[in-house]
Order: C-alpha cells, then structure tokens, then sequence
C-alpha cells in the first residue's frame, strides 16, 4: 500500500475533551491511547488510525490504557484512504474504539460518566453527500454527469417542463416540496453580454451613449431566465431557480414554480404565503434570489451600497445636504 503523508485532524467537541487523528495508509493496525492532559502529546504509534483524548481523572503516573486489534476486524471499520475531513466511518471507528477502551477501564470512574461528551457517530443525509458532490464540478464524476446532460439539454426545445429536477437537493433548499403543485421549468439562455436594441447601430444621442456592444447586463442570466418563464406560464408564480448546467454557448436552469391555486399549496401553512395576489409575477420585479441579487440587496458588507431600500435611496441619501432650522 502507498505511503502518505500523516494528517492531522482535531475534532473540538467540548471544552474539556479533543480528539486527533493521525491517519496512515502504509499501516493496518489501530492503538488507543488515552492519556493524561498533563502527559506528552507525541506518543504516536504507526498506525492506521491513532486516538489521544485527555483524562482528567486518571493520575499522571498512572497506568497507560492500550488497545492493539489485529488486522483481521471487519472492514467497515478501517479506513484505507486519505481524509481530509471528518466522515462517518472515522466517527464509527472513534466509537467502537471508545467502547472497547471503556471495557479495560480499572479506575474508580468509568467513562460512562462522559459518554455524553464523546461525540457519536453521526449520518449525514442523502442530499448532503449530493451538496458535496456539486462543489467539486471539476471532478470525473462532476464533469461527466454535466457533459451527458448538456448534450441531453441540447436535444431538447428551449424551453420544457422536466418531470422531476435535476438537483433535488437544491431544489429543496430553495423550497421546492415532491408534493403536487410544485412544477419544474428547464431554460436555455444564451451567454455572453447584451447588445444595444437600436436599428442599425443608430442611438440618436450623445457620445456618451453611442455604444452598442461590449454592453453588460444589469441583471444576471438566471433573472432573464426567470423572467421568460414567468411570461410563459402566467397563472404560475416563480418561487425560486438554480443553475443546472452550462456550455460553451447557453447556460440552463431549472425554474421552481407554485400553482398558486392548487388545494394542495393552498392548505399548506409553510407555502399558502405565495397565493396572496401581491406576489404575482414576483420574478419581474426583483423579488427572486437572482432578482435581489442583481438588485444588490443582501445581508453583510457586501450589500452596504443599497443601505436604506435600494441604490437611489442610498445615493439620494449620501448627496442629500439636510440643515436642521429652529422653528
């Protein structure tokens, strides 16, 4: 087996308890090794997988629980690649390891008192590990799931209705719910900037003005996207969208639209707030996350321009000289 480079990898639990990992793959046998907080901290030996975590109730000098397994314990429990993150069969094996240190245990206290501080093995759900996938688009799997739907996206008009999305873990993030009244609209837009709409390149205007293109839209593809298919499927309301998928020449989306007189979204108390009539058309003005987005509006320093409403009002506001008179 290939040798790697050791890494080190702290998990802060509580305040009192940390738990490293030293992670070999040249290695197949596993060490425990708790110790005292007071004691040395570079008793590592070569193993797979080497764990240290504090005691504060054993004495300094005394006896050094370790627990040496043989290669043979079932496979689920060994890890035979390099990690960089914390994942489920580490914790696992942390708590089957904790387990069987517990067991030859001899001092007063067992650590059943501090159970509860040790972390258990914790499951990440199915569209956890999908969020994760999508973050690496540059990964074999990544780049060819995108390359066979984009040749799929082409075969296909413009604009469709998709029976299911293609991201359902997106899509349930923005709101999207496997219940009836939730549609899925794909788009294509074509990329690249906008180009003036004036008859044969004349803007009748100052010089200022005169360009035609180079020009870069105000608003991002995927509101353009939104707002196509709100013009399209009237009598529906734009929830939400997300990118899907792009190519040298068009970029897709997946479009998340509510019936907003369907029982099944009218009885429901976490989505009925879509069927009041001042949510019509919402993706025309600015009131999608891509809308809000273009709008510059936001949370954090990065949307300090459009303090106090929107851009006008933080400019009026700025260039505004206001004289306080004694009445």
């Amino acid at each position: 087996m290939k040798e790697v480079n050791p890494h080190l990898i702290h998990f802060l639990g509580s305040q009192e308890y940390w738990v490293a990992f030293l992670l070999r793959t040249a290695y197949s046998s596993y060490s425990l090794h708790p110790v005292d907080e007071r004691a040395q901290c570079d008793r590592w030996t070569f193993g797979l997988v080497t764990l240290q975590w504090p005691t504060p109730h054993l004495e300094s000098n005394g006896p050094m629980v370790r627990l040496e397994l043989d290669p043979s314990i079932p496979p689920k429990y060994k890890v035979s690649c390099e990690l960089s993150v914390i994942t489920k069969e580490v914790m696992e094996l942390l708590y089957q390891l904790r387990k069987a240190s517990a067991s030859l245990q001899t001092g007063k206290r067992q650590y059943s008192q501090r159970e509860q501080h040790m972390p258990a093995p914790f499951n990440m759900g199915a569209y956890k590990y999908v969020q994760e996938l999508y973050r690496k688009k540059q990964s074999d799997v990544l780049r060819f799931l995108l390359r066979i739907r984009c040749w799929q996206y082409r075969q296909l008009t413009k604009m469709h209705r998709s029976p299911r999305p293609s991201r359902p873990d997106k899509a349930r993030r923005l709101g999207y719910r496997a219940k009836q009244g939730y549609i899925i609209y794909r788009i294509r837009v074509r990329r690249g900037g906008r180009k003036r709409p004036v008859p044969k390149g004349a803007t009748y205007g100052k010089p200022k003005s005169h360009g035609v293109n180079q020009l870069k839209p105000t608003r991002n593809l995927q509101s353009v996207a939104e707002e196509r298919v709100g013009r399209r499927c009237g009598g529906l309301r734009v929830l939400n969208s997300y990118w899907v998928a792009q190519d040298s020449t068009y970029k897709y989306f997946e479009i998340i639209l509510v019936d907003p007189f369907h029982k099944a979204i009218r009885r429901d108390p976490k989505a009925n707030w879509i069927c009041n009539s001042v949510h019509k058309h919402r993706e025309l003005r600015g009131k999608t996350s891509a809308g809000r987005k273009s709008r510059g509006l936001g949370k954090g320093h990065c949307y300090s321009q459009t303090t106090g409403g929107s851009r006008r009002a933080n400019w009026l506001r700025r260039n505004s000289l206001q004289l306080r008179r004694k009445r």
